[in-house]
């Protein structure tokens, strides 16, 4: 899935832990708009907790992994290991 195939939106992290969930493989909010993917970039390579655990029970709630895009790859606060 190319991002020249979709519009898209920007998600607050408010939003993200307040708004979205699943269903059917979508991400959707309770307004009903539905979103295929996340894709992290720019300032998402460090992320508080809550924002990291939503996105893992996203995944884990059955949003398809098969069609996310992926950004850069958050790194972790703190200690390593």
């Amino acid at each position: 899935m190319r991002l020249l195939d979709m519009g898209f939106d920007f998600l607050s992290a408010d939003a993200l832990l307040r708004l979205i969930s699943v269903r059917g493989g979508n991400l959707v909010t309770p307004s009903g708009m539905r979103y295929r993917g996340v894709q992290l970039g720019g300032s998402s390579r460090r992320m508080t907790l809550p924002v990291l655990r939503k996105l893992d029970e996203l995944v884990r709630g059955g949003c398809d992994r098969d069609r996310q895009e992926a950004g850069v790859v958050p790194e972790s606060r703190g200690r390593s290991g």
